[in-house]
């Protein structure tokens, strides 16, 4: 009994695969999409949230610093303290001594009272070199704690409002910053009104800023010094002690403001964004933990799944309902057509349904009822192609095929005409074959022989042409050699090029310096001239003065014949230097012809070096053609010897073909053909 092959993958498992592959496949690319973009979405929020809560507290900050800007100038504007500076400057007196102390102390009182982050208030007199403070304090002249103060260079480089790094208040050792305000005259600094703010209260004050739920600012002062954070031993540490990362680093050294950026401390992961201080020069971070921002994105990655999970059990529920009632018919149906195929035709394939299964059923039906007329055909089918496999082809078909059986008549009718045709036909063709093959197993013997003679012929080529190719690379080498010596000719040209034109140089400033001695001589004959004239006056004086001038003209004379030998002495000096300059003008021409010729040299150098590389080149082109020339001889010997095999081949496989026709003939004779 013939059995039906047991199904791999059933309809159910199709349509499930079919439908809810895609859909997840689909549902998955969604939501990754989705999921993508919700999470960039969510980081991009938090970027700007920190970037605003940043920006609050970079505005809180400067408008609590701006309002001590405010007072210090408003100081410098104080009718009581320019006063007592004018006071102090005129009379070179102590502010103690100034009958504007008391006045200015109050107001200095009054200052310090108005917010209790002010520590203290205070002035300087620069000319005197004091400081007079709101608690009554004065240092009395010259003063020399003055220029070690943090805020001194800073206001007398700058000649405007600063705000000093940290520092501790002397006697209490508070910490504070301090807001400067110089008062400036015909551009100098005559004196500095300030106030000294506590850090402890500016820190309260900051402390009240949150960045989030948890979230924090940390203020940076201009030399990268940590005033505030939360962490009391971060506090008053240099940010590259403090552990910061690199990137958040370079934002603050660059005073650089950022969007929210992940960095860590002391490897602890935090967001947050740098927000620069302009007119402060201070850097302020708003920070959100990560721990924050991380149980945020689980919250929303949470709701994403659960939302996606309910989806997907959704999906899932409805594809197996589809999926049950389109396969319970189809699995009964797929019963009927086992017992079919099992030999059994008295089945039912009624199945309830109201698509095309239940049309489906009622074919089956029919199909079941034609089966049994079919049997008759099939077995008189089978006797008939039992009698061909004999060799019989004389027969007879007795049954009347109706439909598509009809087909199988005259289909085994015309197997009967064209099998006795053919064998006819390959029974003179094997004859036709025998005498064929014999033919072509000379012809292949023929052709082997010559491919033989020409695989020796290529062989002797081989060895010509790689000789030729090591003498093309023996030469090109040669070239390369020579091309190395004239560029160490052509170097040591240039070296003596160079030479020359230093000696040209050095004969140059020989003629410069003979100028110099020109005037050098032209100032002797001055000399010499006006010695002369001297001379003669003397002698003149001499002259009237009688005997008693004689001792003096002759003085006179030898001054008068001093004279003449200066100036003949430096009218030959003259001529020399002029004969010399004459001779080295000459020796710059030849030195300048030199140059000339050295030049050409090199150029001609050049264009040897250049003819030799195009030689080397040439070389190398030939060498790596003759090399070509040697492999496609190889592939040539190849050919030839493969050409020759085959053909051997070939004349053994016509001698086997021969043998195939002779017992092609034998079985053809065993059928019994019709006429």
């Amino acid at each position: 009994m013939h059995k039906t092959k047991a199904v791999k993958i059933g309809i159910k498992t199709k349509l499930l695969v079919g439908i809810i592959a895609p859909l997840f496949i689909l549902l998955f690319i969604l939501g990754a999409f989705l999921y993508t973009n919700v999470m960039n979405n969510f980081d991009e929020l938090i970027q700007h949230e920190i970037q605003a809560e940043a920006k609050v507290g970079k505005e809180k900050i400067e408008n609590i610093i701006n309002q001590y800007y405010v007072i210090t100038d408003m100081m410098t504007q104080s009718s009581n303290i320019q006063r007592i500076f004018n006071d102090t400057k005129q009379n070179h007196i102590e502010f103690k001594q100034s009958s504007l102390f008391q006045f200015t102390v109050n107001e200095l009182k009054r200052i310090q009272s108005r917010d209790s982050i002010i520590q203290s208030a205070w002035i300087v007199d620069v000319n005197n070199s004091q400081l007079l403070r709101s608690d009554g304090y004065q240092s009395g002249k010259n003063w020399g704690d003055l220029k070690a103060r943090p805020w001194y260079d800073l206001v007398m480089e700058k000649k405007e409002t600063i705000l000093s790094k940290v520092y501790q208040a002397a006697g209490t050792n508070e910490d504070i910053i301090s807001v400067a305000t110089p008062i400036v005259k015909n551009n100098q600094v005559v004196g500095i009104c300030g106030i000294n703010i506590s850090i402890a209260k500016l820190r309260e004050n900051i402390a009240n800023v949150t960045v989030g739920e948890n979230g924090y600012l940390v203020v940076i002062d201009r030399d990268n010094i940590i005033i505030r954070h939360p962490r009391e031993e971060l506090q008053l540490k240099e940010i590259g002690q403090a552990g910061y990362s690199t990137e958040i680093q370079q934002a603050i050294k660059n005073n650089q403001s950022t969007k929210g950026i992940r960095y860590s401390v002391s490897d602890r992961q935090y967001y947050g964004s740098v927000q620069f201080l302009d007119q402060l020069h201070w850097k302020v971070i708003g920070v959100i933990p990560y721990e924050e921002i991380t149980s945020q994105k689980h919250e929303v990655q949470t709701i994403i799944l659960i939302g996606f999970s309910i989806c997907i059990l959704i999906l899932i529920a409805i594809c197996l309902k589809v999926a049950f009632s389109v396969v319970k018919p189809i699995e009964h149906l797929t019963a009927v057509t086992e017992q079919l195929a099992a030999g059994n035709f008295q089945v039912d394939a009624t199945v309830k349904s109201n698509d095309e299964v239940h049309v489906l059923s009622q074919n089956i039906q029919s199909i079941v009822r034609n089966l049994n007329t079919y049997i008759t055909y099939v077995d008189e089918v089978s006797y008939i192609l039992n009698e061909i496999g004999n060799g019989n082809l004389v027969f007879e078909l007795k049954q009347s095929y109706t439909g598509e059986f009809e087909k199988l008549k005259v289909a085994l009718l015309n197997i009967q005409k064209t099998l006795s045709s053919s064998l006819s036909q390959i029974q003179n063709a094997s004859e036709q074959v025998a005498i064929g093959t014999e033919q072509v197993a000379n012809g292949a013997q023929i052709l082997a022989q010559g491919a033989t003679d020409q695989a020796h012929s290529i062989e002797n080529l081989h060895s010509v042409v790689q000789s030729l190719s090591h003498q093309v690379e023996g030469g090109a080498e040669k070239t390369v050699a020579m091309n190395e010596q004239v560029g160490e000719i052509k170097h040591r040209m240039q070296q003596s090029n160079e030479q020359t034109k230093q000696m040209l140089l050095a004969m140059e400033n020989i003629s410069k310096q003979s100028d110099e001695v020109r005037k050098i001589i032209k100032t002797i004959e001055d000399i010499a001239f006006q010695t002369n004239i001297l001379a003669l006056n003397a002698a003149i004086e001499a002259a009237r003065a009688g005997n008693m001038g004689k001792g003096f003209a002759v003085v006179a004379n030898e001054v008068r014949d001093l004279a003449i030998k200066s100036s003949t002495a430096a009218n030959n000096t003259n001529l020399l230097i002029e004969n010399t300059i004459k001779a080295v003008d000459e020796g710059g021409e030849i030195a300048h012809l030199n140059v000339d010729l050295l030049e050409q040299i090199v150029v001609d150098m050049e264009t040897i070096s250049l003819s030799i590389n195009d030689a080397t080149l040439n070389y190398g082109e030939q060498s790596k053609q003759l090399r070509s020339v040697t492999t496609e001889i190889e592939n040539i010997a190849s050919v030839i010897q493969s050409n020759s095999a085959t053909s051997q081949e070939s004349a053994a496989t016509s001698e086997e073909l021969a043998g195939q026709a002779e017992s092609m003939q034998q079985q053809v004779a065993k059928f019994i053909l019709s006429k």
